[in-house]
């Protein structure tokens, strides 16, 4: 169960400071950054600083003023194990935090998620995921 103890971390802020600052941060933080706009400073990020995000998560940064959050659709996170939630995530562009039993030797399945699947977010938008264990050996 020790390797799913560090699966969440908080969100730096980073508003107001420069792209390189934001982006040391966040690698500090065990997070990627995305970063959109040619501006040189973070106006906006998206998780917000002082959210919960998975560690290895992507923080999509904001340069421009009047930027358009970049849409997203929302995978089914679903009957899938915490690696394949956390990759199907990932390749949808948006992030997940792990909630639930995710011990055993089988660790866990998924079985809920807090925003439906095929709904239009945020890209970077962190989605609960619940997970319950499963003992394959029924």
């Amino acid at each position: 169960a020790e390797e799913y103890e560090n699966l969440n971390t908080t969100v730096p802020s980073v508003q107001g400071k420069s792209v390189d600052e934001a982006r040391d941060a966040m690698m500090k933080a065990g997070l990627s950054t995305r970063v959109v706009g040619d501006g040189d400073t973070v106006v906006a990020q998206n998780p917000l600083g002082g959210s919960t995000s998975p560690t290895n998560g992507t923080i999509v940064l904001y340069t421009t003023e009047n930027y358009e959050p970049e849409k997203v659709t929302v995978p089914d996170l679903t009957n899938m194990s915490i690696s394949g939630v956390t990759s199907t995530a990932a390749s949808a562009g948006v992030n997940v935090e792990i909630s639930g039993v995710v011990s055993g030797a089988s660790g866990g399945i998924s079985y809920y998620q807090e925003v439906e699947a095929g709904t239009q977010v945020d890209r970077g938008t962190v989605i609960r995921v619940n997970f319950r264990y499963t003992d394959s050996v029924e």
